[in-house]
């Protein structure tokens, strides 16, 4: 299959690098390379940028007005949904808007993630919908 078929926006940090994994390596006698995905860029990084690169150019493509997605409440998909959404102008208020519905999954927040997934949020301006039962 061809990709260049497809409709993308590029703003992955690509290519990422190949990383020696010397002693792990070493220790099972084979060469291991690790693919660095986490160097994409755009909050946290990873496999979902890539991904979101073809989703979001489809939306723009189709005259999406709305960006909505649903994750858990530590979702990196929705963060990067969020990111990327900032990134192209969806933002609350202006003419295109993204919202992440997300799922209860634990009783209460814990630990510097939630900070984190809070403080990203916010710096991508992103409309959280009422965590669902």
């Amino acid at each position: 299959m061809h990709l260049a078929r497809f409709p993308r926006v590029f703003l992955a940090h690509l290519s990422t690098p190949l990383e020696p994994m010397e002693r792990l390596s070493k220790e099972l006698g084979v060469e291991i390379w690790i693919k660095r995905d986490d160097c994409t860029g755009m909050s946290t990084g990873g496999n979902k940028t890539r991904k979101l690169e073809f989703l979001m150019a489809e939306a723009l493509e189709q005259g999406a007005d709305m960006v909505m997605t649903q994750g858990a409440t530590q979702t990196n998909h929705g963060r990067q949904t969020a990111a990327f959404a900032a990134k192209l102008g969806c933002v609350k208020g202006q003419d295109r808007d993204c919202a992440l519905s997300l799922l209860k999954t634990m009783p209460k927040p814990c630990g510097m993630r939630n900070v984190a997934s809070a403080r990203a949020d916010l710096r991508c301006k992103l409309q959280r919908i009422s965590p669902m039962q």
